[in-house]
């Protein structure tokens, strides 16, 4: 899907080259990783969205401690053991624990000149708290659990510049040969095609049943679609809400 008009109730395909007309239309087209301005960013931090993403991540982590098993140099050694995290959502949480098992378990007994479980994991999260948008109580829970697997988490600390293994916040600078960026979800781009005010994070404001205010005949769900809870904070975008949406 290229394209999308309410008024006339169509969606383009590939470009214009097929159009559909519809009576009623679902969107469930997720995300796409958000930078807060900052794009270049994305060459040096990438993000987690896709079965892509997470080999790349993957391989680029193991290719780390290879080279970390041949450096000589302490200095060199430790900043290719050193991975950071930036984000304290939901995806930042599970990728800094996926992270620590992997060193603790995974890699442990595969190298000779290095202690992989000595590895440095940082996550870094600009806000006072992990899971801002879940109960403190859930929060907490994620903070002792990352920390006993030996997660360092930096909070209140917001990113100020990323470049080649270099991220610096307002009180360090950080050297590390793995840099992955799970601060920030934004809407599919298509969802300007849907004719309302989206939220700050371009994301389509929906009624509990799940479809526009105003447009009874499209719905939207899943990552793109803004709902509040019943404590007034919009739900999370995770995959158990998605699925009982």
């Amino acid at each position: 899907m290229t394209d999308l008009d309410r008024v006339r109730q169509t969606v383009e395909v590939d470009s214009g080259r097929v159009t559909l007309e519809y009576d009623y239309l679902i969107l469930a087209m997720g995300g796409r990783t958000s930078y807060f301005g900052h794009p270049d960013w994305e060459n040096h931090a990438p993000g987690l969205k896709t079965l892509d993403d997470a080999c790349r991540i993957r391989e680029k982590v193991l290719l780390a401690f290879e080279k970390a098993e041949m450096e000589t140099d302490p200095d060199e050694r430790r900043r290719l053991m050193t991975i950071a995290v930036i984000g304290g959502g939901p995806t930042g949480v599970e990728m800094a624990g996926a992270l620590a098992e992997l060193r603790r378990h995974v890699l442990a007994r595969e190298f000779k000149n290095i202690r992989p479980e000595q590895a440095r994991i940082l996550l870094i999260e600009g806000g006072p708290r992990l899971l801002p948008s879940f109960p403190e109580r859930a929060s907490e829970t994620a903070r002792s659990e990352l920390e006993r697997l030996g997660v360092e988490i930096l909070l209140g600390e917001t990113v100020q510049e990323i470049t080649a293994g270099i991220v610096k916040t307002p009180r360090r600078t950080i050297r590390a040969e793995n840099l992955v960026w799970a601060a920030g979800v934004q809407g599919h781009p298509l969802a300007t095609r849907v004719g309302c005010t989206l939220e700050k994070a371009h994301r389509v404001p929906i009624t509990p049943q799940l479809h526009l205010v105003a447009q009874p005949h499209l719905y939207c769900l899943g990552d793109m679609a803004w709902l509040p809870g019943r404590d007034g904070k919009p739900l999370p975008g995770v995959a158990p809400v998605a699925i009982q949406q």
